[in-house]
């Protein structure tokens, strides 16, 4: 998973590892790793001023609709070199009517992504390869040691020049990764 899809594999992995054999966590949302970065920053201003989150809420709705500013945000979330397709791949999606929505719903969500930062490996926790873009705005690198003292991964890949669309910027070494990990022996 990437990004929240990672917090949400996170958790069933941690619920039922025995159903999981190995698991991809691409720049995990925790509080620690979204909350160092502006996206954690909006939230610190915002849950502090109800009338300000209103009106925030009501600006950046009108501002999504707006092609130049979903095009700004695509900018800001990927690195240079995402691949053309997956700019237009993307491109559709961040203009997708519900995809404000979406955001806001993670924006809202944020503090319940500190159960991850707590997280300590039971045994037989599933072999775990931990993915970072170290250009990735979102989810800053920061955050990085953190998550590793608590995962213990097995594997961490760090992509120079990746931003948050990692899957779609660096998908050869990525999947590269993958497959190690699925011939790691630890791996059932």
């Amino acid at each position: 998973g990437s990004c929240v899809g990672a917090a949400a594999a996170w958790r069933v992995a941690s619920r039922h590892p025995e159903r999981v054999s190995g698991l991809v966590l691409v720049h995990p949302a925790t509080w620690s790793s979204v909350g160092a970065g502006p996206v954690g920053v909006l939230y610190r201003a915002l849950s502090t001023r109800p009338r300000a989150r209103a009106f925030v809420r009501i600006l950046l709705e009108r501002a999504w609709a707006l092609r130049p500013v979903r095009r700004a945000a695509l900018r800001w979330m990927a690195s240079a070199s995402l691949p053309a397709r997956g700019r237009r791949a993307v491109e559709e999606a961040v203009g997708r009517a519900d995809t404000f929505r979406v955001l806001e719903a993670i924006l809202v969500a944020l503090p319940s992504f500190r159960v991850l930062d707590q997280h300590e490996p039971s045994a037989g926790f599933p072999p775990t390869l931990l993915v970072w873009g170290r250009a990735n705005p979102i989810v800053p690198v920061v955050a990085l040691p953190d998550l590793v003292a608590g995962l213990s991964p097995v594997a961490i890949l760090e992509l120079e020049g990746a931003g948050h669309l990692v899957p779609l910027e660096r998908a050869a070494p990525l999947a590269a990764a993958i497959s190690r990990l699925a011939l790691y022996e630890g791996a059932s």
